[in-house]
């Protein structure tokens, strides 16, 4: 039995060593320019999935040596100590692929740097949990960054009271889906199956609306989360590595602030629309929560709220009507599959049909709360 674990050990920690150097060989060879062409999807699916795929084991291997983990006990039920550095290698694959493959606009820069800060709070909670609202401090710094480089809703006017309510707007949209993504990542596979759900659904609509650059920086996201994930989601089996808060807020952040930096239907309404739909379950769950802990007197005020922890979200809801933690999570990315083929409608549809498909995503997760709250088994 240790043999083995040796070998798979020697096998996972191989993959951190030469599945990067794949990814550097293909970007400096000379292949680039023929089949495998820049502009081709092929060649970012290609490049930043060997660069992510095989950074995961080494961030696994200094997750424990620094012991960055998540240990069992508590509210945690995973069996066995767990690296929290999966975000990592996730924000490297798509920063380099990024950078390296794509012109960049000035504003892009922005997100770069503020994703860097969410990150690095990230990982300091990691290693030392930091109190909630410094952590909501740094995000707001972060959103300042990104308001500095101009990365801000654009729904009420150029006015000062309307610059005013966009910035506030971004802000509470921003810190909204953060911290609903970093809520979600209490089972294996459900905030990175969220997030590469999402992150597909913008490059198709992305590339609809004839905007490549933001539809490449959805895919290399995509692909870059899509090579975490066999490590997270595991059939039969624990997690290798997990997101930590590192790696959930800051996809949360990223998802949030590509769904402002895009245009998504040509008018204001649309443009917020489609990112809500597709964003539906961190925000369900956000919400629903927030509404239930404040009925039930869990908490009383803002700041409590901020700091409050348990087992009442979404997907534990779900886990009560007794189903299993991966058909939880194969349940809620369904779910969330079909809030994606909705917001194509909206983006296809009059008005009118708009008004229709948000309707049914709205309906269809108020059907899903009543029900979860109402068999909830653990009550």
């Amino acid at each position: 039995m240790f043999q083995l674990e040796l070998n798979k050990n020697k096998i996972l920690y191989a993959k951190s060593i030469f599945l990067p150097l794949a990814a550097a060989m293909i970007y400096y060879s000379p292949i680039k320019n023929t089949i495998l062409s820049k502009d081709s999807y092929f060649y970012f699916i290609l490049f930043t999935f060997l660069l992510s795929f095989g950074l995961v084991p080494f961030f696994h291997k200094l997750g424990k040596m620094l012991d960055i983990t998540d240990k069992p006990g508590g509210r945690h039920h995973h069996k066995i100590v767990t690296p929290l550095t999966g975000g990592i290698p996730i924000f490297i694959a798509f920063i380099s692929t990024t950078y390296l493959t794509l012109d960049i606009p000035k504003e892009f820069y922005g997100l770069f740097w503020s994703s860097l800060v969410i990150l690095l709070i990230g990982i300091i909670d990691d290693i030392n949990p930091v109190p909630a609202i410094i952590k909501l401090l740094t995000q707001i710094i972060a959103i300042g960054i990104l308001v500095k480089y101009d990365i801000v809703f654009n729904f009420f006017g150029s006015s000062i009271y309307g610059k005013s309510a966009s910035i506030l707007l971004t802000f509470i949209w921003i810190t909204g889906i953060t911290n609903g993504i970093n809520c979600l990542d209490g089972m294996d596979g459900l905030a990175s199956g969220i997030a590469i759900i999402v992150s597909i659904f913008y490059a198709i609509i992305a590339h609809m609306n004839g905007n490549i650059f933001m539809s490449n920086v959805s895919l290399i996201l995509a692909v870059a989360i899509l090579g975490f994930f066999p490590y997270n989601f595991r059939r039969g089996k624990s997690a290798l590595i997990f997101l930590g808060d590192n790696g959930s807020t800051f996809l949360g952040f990223l998802l949030a602030s590509l769904s402002i930096f895009g245009e998504w239907g040509g008018i204001g309404s649309v443009n917020l629309a489609i990112p809500i739909l597709m964003l539906a379950v961190p925000i369900t769950d956000m919400t629903m929560t927030s509404v239930m802990r404040t009925y039930h007197g869990h908490v009383s005020n803002f700041f409590e709220l901020l700091g409050y922890t348990g087992r009442d979200h979404l997907h534990h809801r779900i886990q009560n009507l007794g189903i299993t933690n991966h058909e939880t999570v194969i349940a809620l990315l369904f779910f969330n599959l079909i809030m994606g083929l909705l917001s194509l409608l909206i983006k296809q549809g009059t008005i009118f049909q708009s008004i229709i498909a948000l309707s049914i995503g709205i309906l269809l997760f108020f059907m899903l709360c009543f029900f979860i709250i109402k068999f909830d088994k653990s009550k």
